[in-house]
């Protein structure tokens, strides 16, 4: 797996592993999810009113 370095001010390294297209591609539509789901929650209260 890639790895990304990033040294701070204080001279400390961080190292971060990359995520692989698969990942973000699942994150992408996780989020899409939830916010059809919040679009929905929206609409049914709104609807309600």
């Amino acid at each position: 797996m890639q790895t990304i370095n990033i040294r701070t001010t204080q001279n400390v390294t961080i190292e971060y592993e990359l995520a692989s297209l698969r990942d973000r591609a699942f994150a992408c539509m996780l989020d899409v999810l939830a916010l059809f789901f919040c679009y929905l929650m929206i609409i049914f209260f709104l609807d309600g009113f």
